[in-house]
């Protein structure tokens, strides 16, 4: 919707200025017509009036399509980038970490500032039986700037950069066999309702299922993320408009809608692709995996703005590509339930998890042996 809305915006402006060309040029000899005032400059005005009326449209035509092309542009030399020299960087968090509570997750509000404009990073949760790990994707330079934010948020937090290419957990280097994928996008129903969990974790769900997978299954879980500027102003102005509205007759399904459209629109948000995926040896396999991976998503929130099914197709999402015209936008705190770290508490559900190696502790202050000791033999 980020690329819509800009190009819309431009369109608009385009279609504005040939609007006020072809009033002056054809409504003001009208106007001294019909007063009864003619001479040689009206004449030529009508004519050329006449041109941007005729011309307009194509031209404004043929500029909108010049832009699009440059801005997909942009957007393919962004993704060769990322695929050529992206970063993608192991998330391992700490083996002793308490549970995370969700609703008091700030990452997300502060990664929307890091995010540049026309580049999108990654957030991916992936892996079988025989490991799961967390980990992210971006250019180079932006990867310090999350792992700080995402180091603040959880200290103890370690990373470890994927120096090999069979190192990075969507890639099939490496393994034995004929190897297919399958991926299912899945987004919310509408943009301006509040995306509510129906659970305190949702992430907890995918990742039980996918440490679960039968052995030689790989899935998981990415969150492809961008920022968006526009949606926050949108939802302000419709949340005003309605507000200065009289309260009467009105129902309390439009007031409670009013409420939480208001609340909504002071978040951050953020345009995000949320695609489950699995590879498997088999095309069937892969595809009934995804979609399982998908209706367990969609099972984890409730009905104010439900997620569903928005695409499928063949193919493990390797090249992490965001198409210019994909994404929905997202608060800050809807996208922590689906892309964050988890504590002690997600090794209970897969005990594979990727974690930081535990630190060597002092000994205890009672085992300790103090200097003054003397050294008592039987």
């Amino acid at each position: 919707m980020v690329a819509r809305t800009r190009l819309l915006q431009r369109l608009r402006g385009l279609a504005g200025l040939w609007f006020l060309l072809a009033l002056y040029t054809n409504g003001l000899p009208l106007l001294f017509h019909y007063l009864g005032k003619r001479d040689t400059w009206l004449d030529t005005t009508a004519t050329v009036g006449r041109i941007v009326l005729f011309v307009g449209p194509p031209l404004i035509g043929g500029l909108a399509f010049l832009i699009l092309r440059w801005v997909r542009q942009r957007q393919d030399d962004f993704h060769h980038r990322l695929q050529d020299e992206g970063r993608t960087v192991f998330l391992l968090p700490r083996p002793d970490a308490p549970p995370v509570k969700v609703d008091r997750v700030g990452l997300w509000s502060r990664l929307a500032d890091v995010i540049p404009r026309d580049e999108h990073i990654t957030f991916e949760l992936a892996g079988g039986s025989e490991g799961v790990a967390f980990f992210t994707r971006s250019t180079e330079g932006v990867d310090r700037a999350i792992l700080t934010q995402v180091m603040s948020e959880w200290p103890g937090t370690q990373a470890r950069p994927v120096e090999k290419p069979e190192d990075d957990p969507l890639s099939n280097d490496g393994e034995d066999g004929e190897r297919t994928g399958w991926w299912v996008e899945v987004q919310p129903t509408g943009t301006e309702r509040p995306i509510v969990a129906s659970v305190p974790d949702p992430l907890m769900a995918i990742l039980t299922e996918v440490a679960r997978l039968p052995e030689g299954v790989r899935g998981g879980l990415q969150v492809q993320v961008r920022g968006d500027p526009f949606t926050r102003r949108r939802l302000g102005k419709k949340a005003a408009r309605l507000t200065a509205q009289r309260a009467a007759g009105k129902s309390l399904e439009q007031k409670r809608g009013e409420k939480g459209l208001d609340a909504r629109a002071q978040r951050l948000f953020l345009e995000a692709r949320l695609i489950v995926w699995a590879v498997a040896g088999t095309e069937e396999m892969a595809r009934s995996v995804a979609r399982s991976l998908a209706r367990t998503l969609v099972a984890q929130f409730g009905p104010s703005n439900p997620l569903r099914k928005a695409d499928e197709g063949a193919g493990a999402p390797t090249a992490r590509e965001f198409p210019l015209f994909a994404g929905k936008p997202w608060a800050d705190d809807e996208l922590t339930a689906v892309a964050h770290l988890v504590g002690k508490d997600g090794r209970n559900v897969a005990p594979q998890l990727r974690v930081a190696p535990a630190r060597s502790l002092p000994p205890s202050p009672e085992s300790r042996v103090p200097r003054d000791a003397r050294t008592v033999r039987k």
